[in-house]
C-alpha cells in the first residue's frame, strides 16, 4: 500500500487559522459574559456554551465545584462549536 500525503492548500490553512481565532475569541467572550450580570451583545453566538453551563449548574446555581467548572466547560463548548461550524462551511 502506497503512502499518500495530503497537503493543505493556502485557503484551507487560512480558514483553519480563522476558525481557531474565532473559537478562542468565543472562549474569551464566554468568560466575560459569564462574569457580568448585564446581557452581552453577542449572547446568541455564545448560546451553546451558555446552555452547557446551565446544564451543569442546574440553571439556578449549584455546588461550588459546579459553579467553578461551568465557565470553563462553556468556553470549551463555544470554542469547539465555532471551530466546527466554520469548518463545516469551509
Amino acid at each position: 500500500m502506497a503512502q499518500v500525503r495530503t497537503r493543505l492548500k493556502f485557503f484551507d490553512i487560512v480558514s483553519l487559522l480563522f476558525g481557531i481565532a474565532l473559537g478562542l475569541a468565543a472562549a474569551v467572550l464566554t468568560f466575560v459574559g459569564w462574569k457580568q450580570n448585564d446581557a452581552l451583545l453577542l449572547a446568541y453566538p455564545l448560546l451553546p456554551g451558555l446552555i452547557s453551563g446551565l446544564l451543569i449548574t442546574g440553571g439556578h446555581g449549584g455546588t461550588a465545584t459546579q459553579e467553578a467548572i461551568a465557565p470553563f466547560v462553556a468556553a470549551l463548548v463555544n470554542a469547539a462549536f465555532i471551530l466546527l461550524s466554520l469548518s463545516a462551511f469551509g
